[in-house]
Order: structure tokens, then sequence, then C-alpha cells
């Protein structure tokens, strides 16, 4: 089982890489609002979120675990 997915590795992860929400909801085929709120840790993210995610990003999944 993974580890719970960190919100703010995502925000992190997008701000390294130069990619907004915006691009990130276009690449992954999620929602803007939904990843907001990811971000945020208003919501959990779905594992299909999570997957979207990390080929959206090409970052292992180990990087978005909560530490």
């Amino acid at each position: 089982m993974s580890s719970p997915f960190a919100g703010e590795r995502l925000r992190t992860a997008r701000e390294i890489f130069g990619v907004t929400q915006e691009d990130l909801h276009i690449r992954a085929g999620v929602s803007q609002s939904l990843l907001s709120q990811v971000e945020r840790g208003q919501k959990p993210a779905s594992p299909e979120l999570i997957s979207a995610v990390v080929q959206s990003l090409g970052l292992p999944r180990a990087f978005f675990d909560v530490v």
C-alpha cells in the first residue's frame, strides 16, 4: 500500500518544473479546482489523480509521499 499523498509536494513539484495548475490540469486530465483543493489539503488525492500527476510530471510516486 502506498503512503498518503502530500498535496504540498504537488505544489512544490509544479513550481520546480514551472508548471501552473492550469497546465497540469490539462496534462493530467483533471479539474484545476481539484488540483488546488488537493494542494491545500482540502481533498484527498484519488489513486487516479495520483497516477495522472505522476505520469504528467515524470516524477516517482515516492516524491509525493507524506514524510
